[in-house]
């Protein structure tokens, strides 16, 4: 069953015609460059390239929570969950906090996130391995690349699966 119009995860609006791509990389030194060009991450989120941006580090959240924002826990190691919640609203809020903490921690997000964007949304400057949406609209074709994607020293198999979830939706519990 094909997926319907994904939403471009730079400007948030839907990719008919299957106009678009899956964009599959380690962002952080792209985005970085992005930082330091502007000449802080506040003007980088203002900026032209800010929707890209934010896109990234909410890619990035998604597969490396854990890492990023990890839920608080007392001297026990018990996860207090009115901390975690806030938590989370504050990281879905804010992104130059989470461009912040994608920056920092960069040493640790080394497997690939994936983006949805249409073509015309994807910076020109960038190189990154490419799938047109063509090539993965249907569940048989998203089952090939996954076992392509699987073989691949840098795949990250909870964003692949985070992928999956956004062009299909979610199956089963």
């Amino acid at each position: 069953m094909p997926f319907s119009d994904p939403t471009c995860m730079a400007c948030q609006q839907p990719i008919t015609e299957l106009d678009g791509v899956v964009l599959c990389d380690r962002f952080v030194g792209r985005i970085r460059a992005m930082v330091e060009q502007a000449g802080s991450a506040e003007a980088a989120v203002e900026g032209a390239h800010g929707p890209i941006i934010n896109a990234v580090t909410q890619q990035y959240f998604e597969a490396f929570h854990d890492v990023l924002s990890p839920l608080p826990k007392d001297e026990l190691g018990t996860v207090n969950l009115a901390d975690g919640i806030e938590s989370m609203l504050i990281d879905a809020q804010a992104p130059v906090y989470r461009l912040g903490k994608v920056l920092e921690h960069e040493d640790d997000l080394k497997p690939d996130v994936y983006l949805v964007l249409h073509n015309g949304c994807v910076p020109q400057e960038w190189t990154a391995y490419t799938m047109e949406l063509a090539r993965i609209d249907r569940e048989d074709k998203a089952i090939e690349w996954t076992i392509h994607h699987s073989e691949r020293v840098s795949w990250n198999p909870r964003a692949w699966g985070d992928l999956l979830a956004y062009l299909f939706g979610r199956i089963g519990c």
